[in-house]
């Protein structure tokens, strides 16, 4: 047994040194993404603004119905022409409209001449209606032009860092986390007695550094498991096609449509078939009843052509499951009918035929987003991040420390030192650079800003490390 141990130990060891510096950066930032929400309200409002706007809201009773024709009005005028409208209401913890719409392809542009879809966001003050930002064109996915967004991206895929294969290597991390936390927790064997003395006793070899190591990592197990596990089950089988064609070798593609159900019908191209928007506000209150709970998001396809569809979607703050509650209304010649996909008597046999599997990464993917989260809980979440960031860094300091090579010691100790340094500082200098007066950041992406202040940190304190090496050499 003790051979087995040792073994476990060394599995740690080589583990922890291997990928240690990623995840440090990984957990790091996904602890931010906690205050994802937070983070954003910060960069668009500043410190008092949003602090009033989050006040307001929270004291206010929101009527959805209102300000969902609040951003209808708005997009018939930005965007009359766009293939589709995707509306998210304001919440407590984004008391603004996040709007978006798919512009379609311009014919004669681009190098086939058949151009490209642009799709474009916008934020509106869900009390006026009121433009806070400019029209953005982004990308299908990018989140990285927000603050909250960015440490998100940075969590999620690295920024695109490791090109395609970033995120399947953020699986494998998380995978790599979750192997390292059971070994870890296996070599504490036969050593709980002594695991949670304030100090090594002398007949203890380990130092006071890897005590704390390892008390931390048994405190912020459950965090470890349920996070490296939920990871690596909604990240791997979603680049890596091996998994998907073993579980479904009959259509590999179902495991997309299990995990992101389409709910509602495609948007081809638009018609000259014109037709009345839909009241937005009635179909809101329509659907709060049905659903018993807040409309979230509301998707309109091919809006103003009789070929449109409203799909309005539950709260994501109201389940841990990714699988939101919904109702679909349809455009016909007696107006705007909802539409019920299956018979009554098919719909328990649909919902029945979706498979464990997929029921089980539909909670689990929700459980990783915690958007579920309260905000004592999301406290919580995010100071056992830190402390699996603090836990982490101890080990390969402890270990670092005890080697007698000079080239541990000397150079791979101190690089450990600077980046992680580099890293807090640099995220946290991001975060402050945010109440200064947009003039001054014009023209900077936050990826620049971030990448800029990462690298001044990590010059400054190696000029400062070094000038201390070289008045205690004198």
């Amino acid at each position: 047994m003790n051979g087995f141990v040792q073994r476990l130990k060394q599995l740690h060891l080589l583990l922890g040194l291997l990928v240690g510096w990623l995840l440090l950066l990984i957990i790091f930032t996904g602890s931010l993404s906690f205050y994802r929400a937070e983070l954003d309200i910060l960069q668009l409002f500043k410190l008092a603004a949003a602090t009033q706007t989050v006040t307001d809201t929270s004291r206010q009773q929101v009527r959805f119905a209102s300000i969902a024709a609040l951003a209808q009005t708005f997009l018939a005028q930005q965007a009359p022409k766009a293939t589709q409208w995707y509306i998210e209401l304001p919440q407590q913890r984004k008391p603004y409209l996040t709007l978006h719409w798919l512009q379609p392809a311009v014919v004669g542009q681009g190098a086939t001449g058949q151009g490209a879809s642009q799709l474009y966001q916008q934020l509106l003050d869900a009390k006026t209606g009121a433009p806070i930002t400019e029209a953005l064109p982004i990308k299908f996915g990018a989140t990285d032009h927000q603050l909250g967004g960015l440490f998100f991206q940075l969590h999620y895929n690295l920024l695109q860092l490791f090109g395609p294969v970033s995120r399947s290597l953020v699986a494998y991390l998380a995978l790599l986390w979750l192997l390292l936390s059971i070994a870890g927790l296996l070599s504490l064997r036969g050593r709980w007695r002594t695991l949670w003395q304030i100090k090594p006793s002398p007949s203890n070899p380990e130092t006071a550094r890897t005590l704390r190591h390892n008390q931390l990592a048994v405190l912020t197990l459950p965090f470890a498991l349920l996070f490296a596990s939920s990871g690596w089950l909604t990240q791997m089988f979603s680049d890596n096609s091996a998994p998907q064609r073993q579980l479904y070798p009959d259509n590999p593609y179902q495991f997309y449509a299990e995990l992101f159900p389409q709910t509602q019908p495609f948007a081809g191209p638009r018609q000259d078939d014109p037709a009345p928007l839909p009241d937005l506000a009635a179909l809101v209150a329509t659907a709060e009843q049905q659903l018993a709970m807040p409309v979230g998001k509301i998707s309109l396809t091919l809006p103003g052509t009789a070929q449109s569809t409203v799909l309005l979607s539950g709260s994501a703050a109201a389940q841990v499951s990714n699988q939101l509650p919904n109702v679909l209304f349809r455009f016909d010649a007696s107006g705007w009918q909802q539409h019920q996909e299956y018979p009554s008597a098919e719909a328990a046999p649909v919902a029945a035929s979706l498979s464990p599997i997929a029921q089980i990464r539909s909670v689990w993917y929700g459980l990783h987003q915690s958007l579920y989260a309260a905000s004592w809980l999301r406290f919580s979440l995010f100071m056992s991040g830190m402390l699996c960031c603090w836990m982490i860094w101890l080990g390969l300091r402890s270990w670092l420390q005890r080697q007698s090579a000079a080239f541990w010691r000397q150079i791979m100790l101190p690089i450990t030192a600077l980046t992680s340094l580099a890293l807090v500082l640099g995220s946290s200098g991001l975060i402050l650079f945010q109440l200064l007066p947009p003039g001054w950041l014009v023209g900077y992406s936050l990826s620049q800003q971030l990448l800029g202040l990462i690298l001044v940190t990590a010059f400054l304190a190696s000029v400062t490390s070094w000038r201390r090496l070289a008045i205690a050499a004198n």
